[in-house]
């Protein structure tokens, strides 16, 4: 049986991908018109990847930290979502040159909110128990 990180982990990941999946297929029907479903579904992958790095970081990014003998455990969670954050700025800046779509701020905003909820459930839930 896992213990309560792992759980909560694999909850993540359920959740990130359960969103993220869901937005793609809603994003391309053509029976959604309204305005703020569409900015909604604009968004949303944004803050669905956060929650689904997360959870994969958190099960397989202290495997990789070990190998390299970084003792930081403590910091796991801070330095995956400082990681997850860069790889976002990253994924922005090349979707502005290589497709020509223009540099999104809620997309930004967004994916800030999920770490910042991912921080609050972290430090209460996990350091807890």
């Amino acid at each position: 049986m896992k213990n309560k990180p792992e759980r909560i982990y694999s909850v993540y990941i359920l959740l990130g991908g359960i969103l993220w999946f869901a937005t793609i297929l809603l994003r391309d029907l053509s029976l959604i018109n309204d305005f703020y479903l569409k900015f909604l579904l604009g968004i949303m992958p944004n803050f669905a990847v956060v929650f689904l790095g997360f959870g994969i970081g958190m099960i397989y990014f202290p495997i990789l930290i070990k190998k390299i003998n970084i003792p930081l455990k403590k910091y796991y969670p801070y330095l995956l979502l400082i990681l997850i954050w860069i790889f976002i700025l990253i994924s922005e800046y090349l979707h502005q040159i290589f497709i020509n779509s223009p540099w999104d701020n809620f997309d930004i905003i967004i994916s800030g909110l999920a770490t910042l909820i991912i921080i609050i459930i972290h430090n209460t839930y996990i350091k807890n128990n």
